[in-house]
């Protein structure tokens, strides 16, 4: 799966996405990490400097692109958060990310103890 490589790689990924009602564009984003939650995985990344989450079955597309990601991780994570580690290239500390969403929404879930796995 390209996202995982370009994670993995620590590189900016192009994706082709439909958000929720949207007709599918392209996007160039930095990706911070992979977690599934409910049987769903979803791609942790920053876009314009603004933490965002996209769901894996909304891309219909992936780049890895050759220029190094810019964020290293998404911003300083609130007091209780549950922490996730993304993956990382050989060498380097884990990269952890704080699972935020509206309630009973997307990855946040996993901090309400749903069972949200990290990759």
């Amino acid at each position: 799966m390209e996202v995982r490589r370009a994670v993995l790689a620590g590189h900016r990924l192009r994706i082709h996405y439909a958000a929720v009602d949207q007709t599918p564009r392209w996007r160039t984003v930095d990706p911070i990490g992979l977690v599934t939650v409910r049987d769903q995985g979803y791609l942790l990344a920053t876009r314009s400097d603004a933490d965002r989450t996209y769901r894996l079955s909304r891309i219909s597309a992936a780049r890895q692109l050759a220029e190094p990601r810019t964020a290293t991780s998404l911003r300083p994570e609130p007091a209780g958060a549950t922490r996730c580690a993304g993956g990382v290239s050989a060498g380097s500390a884990p990269i952890v990310a704080p699972l935020r969403s509206s309630p009973g929404r997307g990855p946040g879930a996993a901090r309400r103890g749903s069972g949200g796995t990290c990759w």
